[in-house]
C-alpha cells in the first residue's frame, strides 16, 4: 500500500478488513461447535486488535464479523451453506466498516470509506475459499466428521451406494428408511 501513488490505495489501514478474520470461526464452528467457535472468537478478536496497534473498532470488527460466521455456518445443511455464511459476513463487514467510519470520522473521506467498505466485502468473500480448502484438510488431520462430510457421503453419485442400491435394493431402501426414521427422531 506504501507504494501505492493514489490517494484513498496507499493508506494500509484501508487494507486491513480485507482479511477473512471470520475464516477460523466459521472453521472452528463446522469442526466443533458454535459455543467453541464464540470463545475462540474472542481470542482472534484480540490477537487482531493488537496487530491493528490495539485498536477497539478493528477488535469489535473481528468479533461481530466471526458472530456473523457462527451465526451463519451453524445453521448449514448443504454445501453451499459456506457461501452463503461468507455472503453474511461480507454484508456484515461492510455495515461495521460503514459504521466505525462513520464514528470515528464522519465519513468526512468518502474515498477512503468506500474503499475501506470494498475491502470488507472482499474479507468477507474470502473467508469462502479459505474454509473451503481448510476445512478436508483439518477433517483428515483431526479426524473429525463434520455434517459436510457426512452430506457428501451420502450422496448417490457415491460408488458404494450405488452399487448398493443396483445390487441389494431391498437392503438399500430398508437403509433409507431407517435412516430417515432416525433423522426424524433425532
Amino acid at each position: 500500500a506504501d507504494r501505492i501513488a493514489v490517494a484513498p490505495f496507499n493508506d494500509p489501514r484501508s487494507w486491513y478488513w480485507a482479511l477473512p478474520v471470520s475464516a477460523g470461526a466459521m472453521l472452528i464452528t463446522l469442526l466443533a461447535n458454535g459455543r467453541v467457535a464464540t470463545v475462540a472468537s474472542a481470542f482472534i478478536a484480540m490477537l487482531f486488535g493488537m496487530v491493528m496497534g490495539w485498536s477497539a473498532p478493528a477488535m469489535l470488527f473481528a468479533l461481530v464479523s466471526a458472530f456473523a460466521a457462527i451465526y451463519g455456518a451453524s445453521r448449514y445443511e448443504r454445501r453451499t451453506a459456506v457461501l452463503k455464511a461468507s455472503g453474511l459476513v461480507g454484508i456484515v463487514n461492510v455495515v461495521l466498516v460503514f459504521a466505525i467510519d462513520c464514528v470515528q470520522d464522519g465519513f468526512s473521506q468518502p474515498a477512503r470509506g468506500l474503499l475501506q467498505m470494498a475491502a470488507a466485502a472482499l474479507g468477507g468473500a474470502l473467508a469462502a475459499p479459505v474454509v473451503s480448502f481448510s476445512l478436508p484438510i483439518l477433517e483428515w488431520l483431526f479426524n473429525v466428521l463434520t455434517d459436510i462430510r457426512l452430506l457428501e457421503l451420502s450422496n448417490l453419485d457415491n460408488v458404494l451406494l450405488r452399487r448398493l442400491s443396483m445390487e441389494a435394493p431391498g437392503t438399500y431402501n430398508h437403509s433409507v428408511a431407517v435412516a430417515t426414521l432416525a433423522e426424524t427422531a433425532a
